[in-house]
């Protein structure tokens, strides 16, 4: 199969080189896959702290107003 210690040599470097390039690949595939869903869950994760945010403040300012409503009426 092999004709000399040059081949066989040269055989296991291409396939040890082939190997290196899959593992390499796998693993850049596996940061960015990373990166994407730690992206999205901050993103997820803010909106959803804004929306709690701003509901809150919109509570706020219409029992300011009920209140201010009430103290008008009660003039």
């Amino acid at each position: 199969l092999f004709a000399d210690k040059d081949t066989i040599m040269n055989a296991c470097q291409t396939s040890d080189e082939f190997h290196r390039t899959k593992i390499d690949q796998r693993e850049d595939e596996m940061f960015s896959r990373i990166s994407n869903w730690l992206t999205t869950m901050v993103d997820n994760i803010h909106d959803e702290e804004e929306y709690k945010r701003n509901r809150k403040r919109i509570i706020e300012i219409s029992r300011l107003i009920d209140y201010l409503r009430a103290d008008i009426e009660d003039m």
